[in-house]
């Protein structure tokens, strides 16, 4: 099949020709679903037959499909249309490593920018049990931006993950057989041995020295003595290169030992080893200039002597500098806890080197502990069960008491203060979410919220919250979750992170706590969690994603100016800074986790796919599921997905929420937002063959939740116009716009299967049934507020709903009477660091249902160091 300007190969249509390699050709390609320009890849027609080629090409679309990652060319869709295998990825502006490198050496703060996003990239590959077998500058791509994206996983090889989870396939070769590029292979892939990851942490060393040098590390007249020189050699030294410091050159060295148990054991250890160097000059160690010659053919001998020993002094001083200028100040870190479970909520004591922390060790409740930094024995501090909020300056505790979850990240409690070894706690607020002491201990900042902390806050349940300082003063209110609240240490003005987009992205604005004037001094970040006012109160420390890179410990100043201060191996969240800069943080593994399973058949099987999967719905025959994955794994769009059920791999329809499957199965309306107008929208996506559409929803201001009637031509959608409360519409998938069908104020969005009821919260909250072909809204006497609808069964005679606690009690509750009946209890086998509970969804035949749960698994660490 010839591809040329305007072929079809499924929904891509070929726009121009991008290049060729050994790999396949690479088109620049229109999806017209998503009406996106694309990355198109094939094998070449004379090479598409090769059976080993074909295999190595699928290769690398499994294995780069299988990640997603800043620092990783994204892979989105993998197919095949007549006999012509293809895989789409993102499509990039800019050019490869090899480019860059073609005019000699990068400039040193470049080179270990480059190095450092592409052991960042290693090491989420790593990370999957993928290593890369073929790393080198040509399989790395520059954006214009500066972004350094690792390409062509053809010569991946997937092994079992050092964690013993994986259920990864392992891609072998056959034992012997040599795969990569000389002049960047390790040794022992020299040698046709077995490789694992260190073999890559090998290549990334010699482009690391190439970066620096302008030449390669291991160079030979032929590919012949290249391999010897690997094998047997060591590279030449860099020399008095402008901007490297011998700390460089000892990172790029370890990663070129010979043997694999001498180097870096791990990419994350080559990232953090660079970041901590990045911002090093390096002006001692550069090169001492020649003194120009001069024009006179004789000197006398008393000029002679006084530049002799001019230079004798130079040379020795130069000399002395080198031996006494220390090397650049690492950041320490000292871990403090070791138990499994979660950490919540931590806070250096007064004396700076104490800790109060409240966790919840090996699924017990939340209680808590003291601990001093040279020993890991924690004590429990005497209080009823209580999350920490803040430590005032006198030592006075701010607890939360009968602390709730509310979702994987909103914890709301009863504040209360007591003393710091422990004792009575008195109680002063509901409903708050975050607090803090002035500087002076004798008020509090909190973040209160106006709904009851046991119903989930979401589209059907809004909230408001306010910021208050001193408490019944209010600073700012607004409909969303407001985090993190800090004092500054002059108490004029008050830090927050407000998420208006719901979920963890956020920014970090201030309010003044005279005038009310708020700014955003910090706008756009993803996985935002942890503020802390920095020594001196010019600055704002927090932890957060932002598109294209990492999470880490950035500042932002109260002019604006950002500027990163900490990357850490490990996903980390600010707890708390002294006045001295020490530096408390928890590292957390944070996963949401989807859980399906059979009612009768009592089984349970995993469906979780990257590392924040939330399964949304089911098609009505129970064997494909929707689900968003809004992790760090899924960037910054979040990702759409369909799975079925069996265990099959999961696919990705397109950018965005998904707001529910069709009970047919083909397709999955899915919710976006256009940042450009702050306007969210709908659009629906096909599971197979198909091409993707946007709804109009127009006058609706913002869309919250959509559901599907059973004739899967109809959306139940929540929504408000400009300046009027939310409510639910119907909108049809053949066009007009949305049509109210419940009153202002009265939200939900699951119609039974005969078109006649709507599971709503009325105006007060209160759950109930509105009837879709008019009448009053009919109340549930017997349903719990903290009770949550978990699906209609396929004769809307009855329906499910679930508890808020654990294990989750499954109730059936008939529609004309009322009367309950109880149908399973879903329980969590290993509920260590399970924080909170998401939504159960049941398919019509009320036995295969998604359940889900957030894990957070955490360690508490001192860093000091930081500047």
């Amino acid at each position: 099949m010839t591809l040329t300007v305007g072929t079809r190969l499924g929904p891509y249509e070929i726009l121009s020709s991008i290049g060729a390699g050994g790999m396949g050709e690479v088109f620049r390609a229109r999806d017209t679903r998503l009406d996106r320009e694309v990355a198109l890849k094939v094998l070449p027609t004379s090479v598409a037959a090769d059976v080993d080629r074909l295999r190595r090409f699928e290769q690398e679309a499994r294995a780069s499909a299988a990640l997603d990652h800043p620092n990783i060319l994204v892979v989105h869709d993998v197919g095949s249309d007549n006999g012509v295998p293809y895989v789409i990825s993102e499509l990039l502006e800019g050019h490869t490593l090899r480019h860059s490198l073609d005019g000699g050496a990068l400039p040193a703060r470049k080179a270990t920018d480059y190095a450092a996003q592409i052991a960042s990239g290693l090491a989420a590959a790593h990370d999957r049990g993928i290593v890369h077998r073929d790393l080198k500058p040509e399989n790395v791509f520059v954006t214009k931006d500066g972004r350094a994206k690792i390409l062509d996983f053809g010569l991946a090889k997937l092994v079992a993950p050092s964690s013993g989870a994986s259920q990864a396939t392992a891609l072998q070769t056959d034992p012997g057989i040599v795969l990569g590029t000389a002049g960047y292979m390790s040794p022992e892939q020299l040698r046709g041995e077995d490789v694992d990851a260190r073999s890559d942490i090998f290549s990334l060393g010699a482009m690391i020295y190439e970066m620096y040098a302008g030449r390669r590390a291991f160079a030979g007249r032929s590919a012949v003595e290249t391999m010897s020189a690997i094998l047997k050699e060591d590279p030449p030294e860099l020399g008095p290169v402008k901007g490297v410091s011998p700390a460089i050159e000892r990172v790029i060295r370890r990663c070129l030992e010979k043997n694999p148990l001498e180097r870096f054991q791990s990419a994350r250890d080559v990232m953090f080893a660079l970041d901590a160097l990045s911002n090093v000059t390096s002006a001692a160690h550069e090169a001492v200039p020649v003194p120009v010659p001069s024009r006179r053919v004789r000197l006398s001998a008393a000029v002679a002597v006084i530049v002799f020993v001019s230079a004798l002094v130079a040379g020795a001083t130069y000399m002395t500098v080198l031996r006494l200028t220390p090397p650049p100040v690492q950041p320490t870190i000292k871990q403090l806890t070791f138990r499994s479970g979660t950490v919540r909520g931590a806070r250096f004591a007064p004396d700076g080197k104490s800790v109060i922390y409240g966790a919840a060790w090996e699924g017990k409740p939340i209680e808590l502990f003291a601990v001093r930094e040279q020993s890991p024995e924690s004590s429990s501090v005497t209080l009823p069960p209580a999350d920490l909020l803040a430590i005032s300056a006198t030592g006075e505790l701010a607890v939360a008491l009968n602390a709730v979850a509310n979702g994987p990240f909103v914890v709301v409690g009863t504040l209360a203060r007591a003393p710091m070894a422990g004792g009575g706690a008195r109680e002063l607020l509901e409903n708050v979410l975050a607090a803090d002491w002035s500087p002076d201990g004798t008020q509090l900042a909190v973040v209160r919220s106006s709904a009851n902390p046991r119903v989930l806050v979401g589209p059907e349940n809004p909230a408001t919250n306010r910021v208050e300082y001193p408490i019944g003063t209010v600073l700012y209110s607004a409909p969303f979750w407001i985090s993190d609240v800090r004092i500054a240490p002059d108490a004029s003005q008050v830090a927050f992170v407000s998420h208006p987009q719901g979920g963890d992205e956020g920014d970090v604005e201030i309010v003044d706590v005279a005038s009310r004037h708020r700014r955003a001094l910090s706008k756009g970040w993803i996985s935002i969690q942890g503020l802390a006012w920095a020594p001196g109160g010019r600055e704002i420390w927090f932890t957060a994603t932002r598109a294209g890179s990492m999470r880490a410990l950035w500042a932002v100043s109260t002019t604006g100016r950002e500027r990163l201060v900490f990357r850490a191996p490990q996903r980390m969240t600010l707890m708390d800074v002294t006045s001295g800069g020490r530096v408390l943080m928890v590292g957390q593994t944070m996963r949401s986790e989807t859980q399906f399973g059979s009612v009768r058949e009592r089984f349970e099987r995993k469906l979780a796919w990257f590392d924040w999967a939330t399964g949304v719905s089911l098609s009505a025959d129970a064997r494909l599921m929707a689900f968003t994955e809004s992790g760090e794994g899924a960037g910054e769009k979040y990702g759409v997905y369909v799975r079925p059920t069996d265990g099959s791999p999961a696919i990705r329809v397109g950018d965005g929420s998904s707001r529910g499957i069709s009970p047919d199965g083909k397709w999955v309306a899915a919710g976006f937002t256009d940042f450009t107008d702050a306007r969210s929208g709908l659009q629906i996506l096909p599971t197979g063959a198909g091409e993707a559409r946007t709804l109009h929803v127009a006058p609706l201001e913002r869309v919250t939740g959509a559901r599907w009637f059973a004739d899967n031509r109809r959306l139940a959608v929540i929504g408000n116009e400009k300046d009027h409360k939310p409510r639910t519409y119907e909108l049809a998938l053949t066009g007009g716009p949305p049509k109210p069908i419940t009153p202002e104020g009265v939200v939900g969005n699951a119609p039974s299967p005969d078109g006649r009821w709507l599971a709503v919260l009325g105006t007060d909250g209160a759950p109930g049934l509105f009837p879709l072909d008019g009448g009053p809204l009919k109340t549930m006497a017997t349903l719990d507020r903290s009770e949550a609808f978990a699906g209609w069964l396929a004769d809307s005679r009855a329906f499910l709903v679930r508890s808020a606690g654990t294990p989750v009690q499954i109730a059936q509750v008939d529609v004309q009477s009322g009367a309950r009946t109880p149908v399973a209890s879903i329980a969590i086998s290993d509920p260590s660091g399970v924080v909170s509970l998401g939504a159960a969804v049941f398919a019509p035949d009320g036995d295969h249902y998604v359940f889900n749960y957030f894990r957070v698994l955490s360690e508490l660490y001192i860093v000091d160091g930081l500047k």
